[in-house]
């Protein structure tokens, strides 16, 4: 819709003053976070319920964080089916388990470097 062939205002009521949603998963990380719903509506067409909530900064920082996990999420399942198609990939992946390995070794010696303290000092 182009608003300038429009010569009147826009209605009060052309935009929806509560955020919804029909993402249970999103309903769920909402509640987590403390902010509930101010209603539920179900669709007339199919029936779907969706979650209204008064929009608020405290709700757009936590859709923030809830979108920025689901992007990173995408992002982690694309790299593991990366890993299953490229070599030079896996290459990666034995070289990170050998620094897991190296750094679960320096892990141990410093917890037995504590412990000879803690043996010496009683």
């Amino acid at each position: 819709m182009d608003n300038e062939k429009i010569k009147r205002p826009l209605p009060k009521t052309a935009f929806d003053s509560e955020y919804k949603t029909e993402f249970l998963r999103e309903v769920r990380f909402l509640a987590e976070k403390g902010i509930k719903y101010v209603f539920v509506k179900k669709t007339a067409d199919y029936g779907i319920s969706q979650y209204k909530y008064k929009k608020t900064p405290a709700l757009f920082a936590a859709l923030v964080e809830f979108y920025s996990m689901i992007e990173a999420e995408k992002a982690v399942k694309k790299k593991v089916v990366d890993y299953t198609k490229a070599p030079e990939v896996n290459v990666d992946l034995k070289l990170s388990t050998e620094k897991i390995q190296e750094a679960q070794e320096i892990l141990k010696l410093a917890a037995e470097q504590i412990k000879n303290q803690e043996d010496d000092t009683l």
